[in-house]
């Protein structure tokens, strides 16, 4: 991905910005779960009482969500016991919180070499975004999914094309409203692809096409 100590380095920074950022949150404002993170709690309940992505322990399971992975990311925390349900959607919020930071140090280290710039874009990038620090400690996907668009979108800049298809139909299926962005990086890559005539597009797209289907 990068240079390696440069990746540890930017793992360390990212493991302690999520770190501090959950601990500071906890301390000022507590646990607070609202929206959606409330529903997401309550099927989290039920995967710890043994039950797969049921809303209700009576009833059947449900079709789905509309943040797939983050449900199922944290079910399975729950459902293994691993965490209890309130901490399962924070431990799922944890680990999408550091791939977001990671992923924006990689994605600026590929168009600065300066590290003070890079640090400081980083910095003023994860703590500007009001709604999506509001989101971290909520239960919401929305770091999980950040965190994977992001990644989408580093895999295109770096032309890492088979990880890219892969990574575009995990960010569709972590949540429909990435459809647009990943589309249209797909759609400028295929031209890419194409132009270049050294690789056989639909080949390149069987990727995405299989495991999205």
């Amino acid at each position: 991905m990068k240079k390696k100590p440069q990746a540890l380095t930017d793992l360390f920074l990212s493991l302690l910005f999520a770190a501090v950022f959950f601990i500071f949150w906890s301390k000022l404002f507590g646990d607070l779960i609202i929206d959606d993170g409330a529903i997401y709690l309550k099927y989290m309940d039920n995967y710890a009482k043994g039950f797969f992505n049921h809303y209700n322990a009576g009833e059947g399971p449900a079709s789905g969500t509309s943040a797939f992975l983050h449900a199922f990311l944290s079910g399975l925390f729950a459902f293994t016991h691993l965490f209890p349900p309130l901490h399962s959607l924070f431990a799922s919020n944890f680990l999408g919180l550091v791939l977001t930071s990671f992923m924006t140090l990689a994605i600026l280290s590929i168009f600065t070499e300066n590290r003070r710039v890079q640090i400081v874009a980083w910095l003023s990038m994860m703590v500007s975004a009001q709604f999506f620090v509001l989101s971290i400690r909520q239960g919401l996907e929305t770091p999980l999914h950040t965190g994977l668009v992001l990644l989408s979108i580093w895999f295109f800049l770096k032309e890492r094309y088979p990880a890219m298809w892969f990574c575009f139909a995990l960010a569709i299926i972590s949540k429909l409203d990435a459809a647009a962005p990943m589309l249209g990086l797909a759609f400028l890559a295929g031209v890419k692809i194409y132009g270049e005539k050294k690789r056989d597009l639909f080949k390149e797209l069987k990727v995405f096409l299989i495991f999205f289907g």
